[in-house]
């Protein structure tokens, strides 16, 4: 999850660009969300990205609700 504020404009393009690279898909405005651990190769294409004060790294093992079947959908699982 992030909330970058518009005068760092350049880290959340970048952020993006990195969440779109690795397949996240977006759950909803900006919570991507990815069915795989792939913090560190986040952290590859975002350097220091666990020490940024707008960004949120979250791990989850369920997502109950009517998200489920977006998630189904968006990752074929």
């Amino acid at each position: 999850m992030f909330d970058v504020p518009e005068d760092a404009r350049d880290l959340r393009d970048h952020l993006r660009y990195a969440l779109h690279t690795l397949g996240f898909r977006m759950l909803q405005e900006s919570v991507w969300i990815h069915p795989h651990d792939v913090f560190d190769e986040l952290e590859k294409l975002v350097p220091d990205i666990k020490r940024h004060q707008w960004i949120r790294l979250l791990e989850a093992r369920t997502i109950a609700g009517g998200a489920t079947t977006q998630l189904r959908k968006a990752f074929a699982v």
